[in-house]
């Protein structure tokens, strides 16, 4: 790490979670799918997981399992999709949020719902999601941004970059976890050659998280600042508060040992 190295760590054994559902929803706009997230929570209900994907994303992520040698589910033709998973101790408590969740829903007008009940069918459900980068990687290079604000401003993230892709000429593919906010935002090279594609990368980059900041989120979701984002602290940062920053690191690691010019 930046601050330490953990040599012990002691864990704590707990029970068993209650049985899962996983839900499919497919919906004819990203826009509706996001809002979607923000309905099934006001009902009260909480997941264990909220997953978005573009259709474009489940189908690339269909078309690698097939390459693969596996035999992904069959999902309807939908501009974006939720997976929902729910723990529930029994099938009736399980039926009346799923009767609350459509409620809340139906005014977005989802395509199609789909229930995986048991082990199996949530695996081939989640397999879809899990493979999303190794899909995205066999069909072109890409850069991820890691893409984080209030989960309210999803909608008006996922339009920022779909106008940035239309400026830049950057096909992009969107996917993550929508009920805290972050979004993976795969910047596909393609056709362009290494020099073009990384300085317009470069620049997309810098609008993205530019829009992210105003719309109060961060540099970065879930994988650190590190060497890709380092540059730009300043931008979420006052000088002040990076200079704490360099202090903290001086006193846990006066020699600079620890993960050394990743960050300072």
């Amino acid at each position: 790490g930046t601050l330490c190295i953990i040599t012990e760590a002691v864990l704590k054994i707990i029970s068993a979670p209650p049985p899962r559902y996983l839900i499919l929803i497919a919906f004819n706009t990203n826009q509706n799918a996001i809002l979607a997230i923000e309905a099934i929570l006001k009902t009260g209900t909480y997941p264990s997981a909220i997953e978005f994907m573009e259709g474009i994303a489940v189908k690339t992520s269909r078309k690698y399992l097939k390459e693969m040698g596996q035999t992904p589910v069959d999902l309807p033709d939908a501009k974006a999709f939720l997976f929902v998973e729910l723990e529930h101790e029994s099938r009736e408590s399980f039926n009346r949020t799923i009767e609350k969740i459509y409620e809340s829903i139906k005014q977005l007008q989802p395509a199609e719902m789909l229930i995986a009940e048991t082990a199996s069918e949530q695996e081939k459900l989640w397999a879809i999601r899990r493979v999303t980068g190794h899909a995205v990687k066999a069909i072109s290079n890409y850069i991820d941004a890691d893409t984080i604000v209030p989960r309210a401003r999803l909608p008006q993230l996922l339009d920022t970059v779909k106008t940035l892709e239309t400026r830049y000429g950057l096909r992009t593919i969107c996917y993550g976890h929508a009920g805290d906010g972050n979004i993976h935002v795969n910047i596909l090279q393609e056709q362009h050659p290494e020099e073009e594609w990384k300085k317009l990368v470069d620049s997309f980059m810098n609008e993205i998280f530019s829009a992210c900041l105003k719309m109060g989120g961060a540099l970065t979701g879930e994988h650190g600042t590190g060497l890709v984002h380092r540059h730009r602290m300043g931008k979420l940062y006052p000088p002040h508060y990076l200079n704490v920053l360099k202090q903290i690191k001086q006193i846990f690691d006066p020699y600079n040992i620890i993960n050394p010019g990743k960050i300072f």
